[in-house]
């Protein structure tokens, strides 16, 4: 991978393919090397940068404070930007790594003209259901016994439910291995830092580029009504990814790729399942 480096940053990326540039943001609890499976795919289109956020996979740099997490993460991105003198960029931030493309929005958007989010779970921490209840209590019981690993699968389990019941982490167990980092700590105190309350809707209302949403039909009933209260916010539109959960670039890369080809060029891509 490519580095580069910013006070105490080190940041580590990859990119691929030319034409309009995707810049890709994982989600808590993965590295930069989720996004794999889909990479190729829109390489034959696009420029694609993706990049191991603050920590995560080949990247260093010293851990925020839970206060200052999300905007750290934000004035990361917005630095990797200048110092790769992008311009034009369109942001594809999955679940968590949309809200910190939102905090970084709000600092500012002359190198982005675009925004495309999949799942952010924004406000899920204030709009608990019966589902996230019960997962965090376990995660927070396996915490206070120490047991780090425990808890953050216990996570992962919580975020691959589908709406049959069935997990997508049974499936894809050794895709999901391959791409979680092993930095637990890391990831709970990501997840301890929040979905997001401190983004009120009228701070979010002021980001003033267009922004598109994508969902899974097979998600959990959480990343669907947090994805509904953004369409709200941004009178933005959403679209359906058909047989998918909250991980469709590893369930299902084909069908993420043609959806996103076609959020982003306005026309049809057919590259099917698998």
């Amino acid at each position: 991978m490519k580095t580069i480096d910013r006070k105490d940053l080190h940041l580590a990326y990859e990119e691929k393919g030319n034409g309009p540039t995707l810049v890709l943001v994982h989600g808590t609890g993965f590295t930069s090397r989720s996004w794999l499976r889909v990479e190729e795919g829109l390489a034959r289109q696009f420029r694609v940068i993706t990049y191991d956020r603050r920590g995560y996979g080949e990247s260093g740099g010293k851990e925020p404070g839970s206060k200052a997490y999300n905007q750290t993460q934000a004035d990361d991105l917005l630095g990797f930007l200048e110092q790769l003198e992008l311009s034009d960029v369109i942001l594809v931030g999955w679940s968590a790594g949309a809200l910190y493309c939102y905090h970084a929005l709000l600092k500012g958007t002359s190198r982005v003209k675009a925004l495309i989010c999949y799942e952010p779970p924004l406000h899920a921490a204030k709009n608990i259901d019966g589902h996230l209840f019960r997962h965090f209590m376990q995660m927070n019981l396996q915490k206070a016994f120490g047991n780090r690993k425990g808890a953050v699968h216990t996570f992962v389990r919580m975020v691959t439910r589908l709406q049959n019941g069935e997990s997508s982490l049974d499936r894809f167990r050794a895709d999901y291995e391959k791409v979680l980092s092993p930095d637990y700590k890391l990831t709970l105190d990501e997840i301890a830092a929040g979905t997001g309350e401190e983004l009120k809707p009228e701070m979010l209302k002021k980001i003033d580029i267009p922004v598109t949403f994508l969902s899974g039909d097979q998600s959990v009933g959480f990343f669907h009504k947090a994805t509904q209260r953004q369409l709200n916010i941004f009178n933005a539109h959403c679209h359906t990814l058909k047989g998918c959960g909250h991980f469709a670039h590893l369930e299902n890369p084909g069908r993420f790729v043609e959806i996103l080809t076609k959020v982003v060029t306005g026309k049809p891509v057919e590259i099917g399942e698998g």
